[in-house]
């Protein structure tokens, strides 16, 4: 198994969170191209054309560690719009982000008690998503608890 180019990693911290590289900046989990070619892939579209028009020519696999710059993810993203003249797509991809493309942070999500467990998690976890968004977590009023 081949490891993806260096430039396309970041290694993640000592709380598992992604540290921005020096040479790509902030990153996003690869695996979320998956959802854009399953996206373009319902529409009767080649994934693969619109990710060599974004200078993304390999394909898209599950790998908790490979990364991507976030100016990357905007690239591939730009092009689907041109490709599929459909500003909301990235609505569209969002149907078919699973929890496989999260990782482990997908299953933790799945196996939470309740909102708020799940709540929890995801802003614990979603750095190791993107170095760029962060989520928090504000609880107000009566909790019930």
């Amino acid at each position: 198994m081949s490891r993806p180019p260096a430039s396309e990693i970041s290694e993640p911290d000592s709380a598992g969170a992604p540290r921005p590289d020096a040479a790509t900046g902030p990153t996003t989990m690869a695996s979320f191209l998956i959802a854009i070619a399953n996206t373009l892939a319902a529409r009767g579209i080649d994934s693969r054309f619109v990710f060599e028009l974004a200078g993304k020519p390999r394909a898209p696999r599950i790998n908790p560690l490979e990364r991507v710059p976030i100016e990357t993810m905007r690239t591939v993203l730009a092009r689907a719009v041109e490709v599929t003249g459909d500003p909301y797509i990235g609505l569209a991809i969002a149907r078919y982000i699973t929890p496989a493309e999260l990782h482990a942070l997908g299953l933790a999500l799945q196996v939470s008690a309740n909102l708020r467990d799940f709540g929890e998690r995801l802003a614990r976890g979603f750095r190791a998503v993107s170095s760029v968004v962060e989520v928090r977590l504000l609880i107000e009023g009566n909790t019930g608890a």
